[in-house]
This record gives C-alpha cells, structure tokens and sequence, in this order.
C-alpha cells in the first residue's frame, strides 16, 4: 500500500467498502490489518488515489464478517 497520495481521513472509501473491516486509519492514513483481509480487491477498486494493489494467489476467507458479503458469496456459490 503506497499512502503518499492517500486521503484517508477525508476519504473512507477503503474503509466503507471493506467486507472484513480490515481498513482502518493509521496516523491520518488508510491501512489494511493483513490478518482480517481476505484479498478480494474491493478496497484497491474504490480508492480514487490507487494507492492499494492487491497481490495474491488466494482468497482468505476465514475472517469474513460482513453478513451480506457471506450472503453475496453463497449466492455465487450456488449460482443465484
């Protein structure tokens, strides 16, 4: 995560989109507390500045805690 360009407390956009809760603010800028991202790329897809690249070889999705996120995705499981 490059929070040069980052307008975390002006902005929320990670923050508000993340299934997990794993953004947060960290000295006036956005972070992402690795152990709550499952790396579905929500929050580098909303963040107007591009500060955040997903890289990964994997979804965790272990630590989902949003309801309607686990919704959304047994809806795709099950072809709805």
């Amino acid at each position: 995560m490059d929070t040069t360009e980052c307008k975390g407390e002006s902005c929320h956009a990670c923050m508000d989109v993340c299934p997990c809760n794993a953004a947060s603010l960290v000295d006036g800028k956005s972070a992402i507390e690795e152990k709550f991202c499952i790396l579905c790329g929500a929050c580098s897809n909303v963040c107007p500045q591009n500060c955040i690249t997903i890289k990964r070889e994997k979804m965790n999705l272990e630590n989902v805690r949003s309801k309607s996120w686990q919704n959304k995705l047994g809806g795709l499981i099950e072809g709805k």
